[in-house]
């Protein structure tokens, strides 16, 4: 776990490879489908991910005293429904979304999923209540998970045409995403687009001339 959480994602794969899943009880085969799950996710095999935690879903289903599963059952659920976001299945994992309470670990992520499951939905109001919880500032979390709310409440606004709005949220984050030249090229196309609608050619021209990214939410 604590491999995973440090983003040392090679190490984690092969020490939890190393584990004989056939010799532990079920409890700790909970756990472990869990974790690799966690693993699986941060290397980009969404599927994969979810199959283990629908697995250790159904593992838990075996265990009689529940109180021992409890905890794992919560954030196993508040995952699942990360990954059917994730994996572009919607209409399954808003339900469950809605539902993380604000004190669970996964909160943050899920609120950022359910606003991108409303954009996709074009809900870009519910999205942006779904992305302002985060981007408020009312509660700590992850600097990177606050700026993610705050250029996709700027892409909500967007998409509503209300580009004045849009652009301050934009704005805000304008010098993130150093580390990643696709998200960074995204964010100035749309910031050259916001201002290229406002009438404001001159600061348009500005953001243009960089190479579009792939993951505009759409």
């Amino acid at each position: 776990m604590c491999l995973t959480d440090l983003g040392r994602l090679d190490k984690a794969s092969k020490t939890i490879k190393l584990v004989d899943e056939k010799r532990l009880e079920v409890v700790d085969r909970i756990d472990y489908e869990s974790e690799y799950a966690r693993i699986d996710r941060a290397q980009g095999m969404t599927d994969e991910a979810l199959e283990r935690v629908e697995r250790a879903l159904k593992l838990s289903e075996t265990v009689e005293d529940k109180d021992r599963v409890e905890h794992a059952v919560r954030s196993l659920q508040a995952l699942r429904g990360v990954l059917l976001a994730e994996s572009g299945k919607c209409d399954e994992a808003v339900p469950m979304l809605e539902d993380i309470p604000a004190q669970d670990p996964w909160w943050t992520e899920a609120r950022i999923r359910l606003g991108d499951c409303k954009i996709k939905k074009r809900l870009y109001r519910e999205a942006i209540e779904a992305y302002r919880s985060i981007a408020s500032g009312d509660r700590e979390v992850d600097p990177s998970h606050r700026k993610t709310a705050q250029r996709n409440i700027g892409c909500a606004y967007y998409y509503m045409g209300e580009y004045t709005k849009a652009l301050e949220y934009l704005k805000s984050v304008e010098r993130s995403y150093d580390d990643s030249p696709a998200l960074k090229a995204e964010l100035y196309n749309l910031l050259a687009s916001t201002y290229s609608r406002l009438g404001m050619t001159q600061e348009a021209d500005r953001y243009t001339g960089f190479s579009s990214g792939s993951d505009r939410i759409q």
